[in-house]
């Protein structure tokens, strides 16, 4: 590990990664694997990757400068991660929220590796001279203790922040946004370290967050009050929402419009919810009753802004409210969702379709695991 390299407070050159554990061969091998994802070897990475997918190659590269006892492509690595910890059309957004592949929340998807790899090199750069300035640190926490802290319940996540990701096992527990916790306990010249410990508590259970937060970016309502979590998470003509990819998200036609609801008291509700999901009727949703195969038919949505330009939210305090004029294909409804201490409120009005009389349209409350 990188740890192993860096020592005192510069990078040990001579006692670079690996050591003498593989033979020259199989370090030239080795090397040259790395090689393949680093901006040594691709200048894409640096000018045209952005968020996670940016961290994963600067994380390359440091290896690779390791390998190769370069500690000139080591700098480039390092500050090339640096520059992603800003608030920008991708990754991280100005209410501590996470984007990646366009405006789109993936908070709990991709920003939860983000998390994870930002926090290893918070770690193993502390008391080095490659250590992040502190203005990037605060705002990498922002991800961490203004975004998905309010995303988390217990050990797990609101699904509506994981995107596609939730087709694969365990999605929805934190996993690697607590290994990322974990780590930032141990820096030493971290900020808001009180805080930090107390997101740990409360994914090992310990304590119940208590908290609400309405996302503008995000159009997302998050809202914890008696040890209940309840998410509203709803659309704009600003914003994307599910994505096919990897042949993940293929029958997620209708979490590319609001509105959606995530109800938890702990992470049984939706962990892998994903094979045995009725995706006509994402839970808050108003929706056609249509099959899996008339969902898969549909696609020409992906990477589309939908219509809805009338949409908002505000927040005072503990209160705060979020609502939108949804319209898809025809399909209308006023909605908006309160959250009020020790509660929450949906409304819905004024649900409209094409052949009213003969079309059939429902609401889902709630859809998860009993």
């Amino acid at each position: 590990e990188i740890c192993a390299c860096l020592v005192g407070s510069e990078m040990c050159i001579r006692d670079s990664m690996l050591g003498d554990t593989l033979s020259p061969e199989e370090k030239e091998g080795v090397t040259k694997l790395v090689g393949r994802g680093s901006m040594a070897t691709r200048d894409d990475i640096s000018e045209k990757w952005t968020g996670a997918n940016l961290i994963w190659g600067a994380m390359n590269t440091i290896k690779h400068a390791l390998l190769l006892e370069d500690e000139a492509l080591l700098r480039r690595g390092v500050d090339r991660a640096a520059q992603e910890l800003c608030v920008g059309e991708e990754g991280i957004q100005e209410d501590g929220s996470f984007f990646q592949h366009g405006p789109r929340l993936y908070s709990g998807g991709y920003g939860r590796s983000f998390a994870y790899d930002i926090a290893r090199l918070l770690f193993v750069l502390q008391n080095t001279s490659y250590q992040f300035s502190m203005e990037k640190r605060e705002i990498y926490l922002t991800h961490i203790l203004d975004g998905l802290r309010h995303m988390t319940q217990g050990a797990g996540l609101d699904y509506t922040c994981i995107g596609r990701e939730l087709a694969r096992p365990d999605a929805v527990r934190t996993g690697l946004v607590k290994a990322a916790v974990e780590l930032l306990v141990q820096v030493g010249d971290l900020p808001r370290q009180d805080e930090l410990r107390g997101y740990l508590a409360a994914m090992n259970g310990e304590t119940a967050f208590e908290g609400t937060k309405y996302f503008p970016r995000a159009a997302l309502l998050c809202h914890h009050t008696g040890g209940l979590y309840i998410g509203a998470k709803f659309h704009n003509n600003r914003i994307w929402d599910a994505e096919i990819c990897n042949g993940e998200g293929e029958l997620c036609y209708n979490m590319s419009y609001g509105t959606h609801t995530c109800i938890m008291r702990d992470v049984g509700e939706y962990l892998d919810i994903a094979p045995v999901w009725d995706y006509a009727r994402i839970p808050g949703t108003t929706s056609r009753t249509e099959t899996d195969a008339q969902l898969l038919a549909h696609r020409d949505w992906w990477c589309l802004p939908l219509p809805n330009d009338h949409s908002g939210g505000a927040q005072k305090n503990d209160c705060a409210v979020i609502y939108e004029h949804a319209q898809h294909d025809g399909v209308e409804v006023f909605a908006a969702d309160f959250a009020i201490p020790g509660g929450f409120v949906c409304l819905g009005a004024g649900v409209r379709a094409p052949n009213e009389d003969s079309e059939r349209l429902v609401t889902t409350v709630d859809q998860c695991l009993l």
